[in-house]
């Protein structure tokens, strides 16, 4: 990649980062956009377009609200292109299987990378209460100097992140790289698999936090109802 890639793509995850907590939340954070931005940036729209439906499908509840920390999906997302970017063309006689391979490698590391985003906010926390303190001083230069310093905390949390991602991603690639065709031939993953692969991940992730009784029946039943008037109507 050259280096106005490299650039282009420190500029997406930094925006995309702010965006998942800090700033506007324009839904520029969600894997399925951000992915595919990241994508069109290295030229590879359409395995990141498949990348990001995966994981906008498999976190679809897990949302960054409150005191909930959710995986960094939004880096996870990116890091996976990257990963896409460097390696399929080593084997891109099973890029569909190499995809699925990715995602799963990025969810793994996206549960230990977000001890960034832990950092992130115990550090922000502190720099609130230098804010508090230098408007109980009535000086309010504390709270603008703090407020970018919080901007800055989650710029350098996002492109940490991604880092852990994409480094970790590439030493495990690395080490099994000899092993990988053997491995994706024994796992023939074709176009039409990998999209029927999509709403099953969407509905499987549902299922697992819907906190209701009889969920699956509620699930099934909703389905047929309007199968039962699509085919009707």
């Amino acid at each position: 990649m050259v280096t106005t890639q490299w650039m282009m793509i420190v500029v997406v995850s930094i925006l995309s980062g702010l965006d998942r907590t800090a700033l506007a939340q324009t839904m520029l954070s969600r894997p399925l956009v951000c992915a595919s931005l990241a994508g069109y940036v290295l030229g590879i729209f359409v395995p990141a377009l498949q990348i990001g439906i995966m994981l906008e499908l498999l976190w679809l509840m897990r949302l960054p609200v409150g005191a909930t920390i959710a995986p960094d999906d939004t880096q996870a997302a990116i890091g996976a292109v990257v990963l896409v970017k460097l390696f399929a063309p080593q084997i891109s006689d099973h890029l569909y299987a190499f995809i699925i391979f990715i995602v799963v490698l990025v969810v793994i590391l996206a549960e230990v990378g977000k001890c960034w985003d832990v950092w992130a906010r115990h550090l922000n926390e502190r720099l609130f209460s230098n804010a508090v303190r230098g408007l109980e001083r009535s000086s309010t230069r504390p709270l603008v100097i703090n407020h970018y310093a919080g901007l800055v905390v989650f710029s350098c949390a996002a492109l940490l992140s991604l880092l852990f991602i994409v480094a970790g991603g590439s030493g495990a690639l690395w080490v099994g790289m000899k092993y990988m065709s053997t491995l994706l031939s024994v796992f023939p993953v074709h176009e039409k698999g990998l999209v029927a692969i999509f709403p099953l991940v969407g509905i499987a992730s549902i299922l697992v936090v819907m906190q209701v009784k009889h969920t699956v029946s509620l699930f099934v039943g909703g389905f047929c109802l309007t199968f039962l008037l699509l085919e009707v109507l």
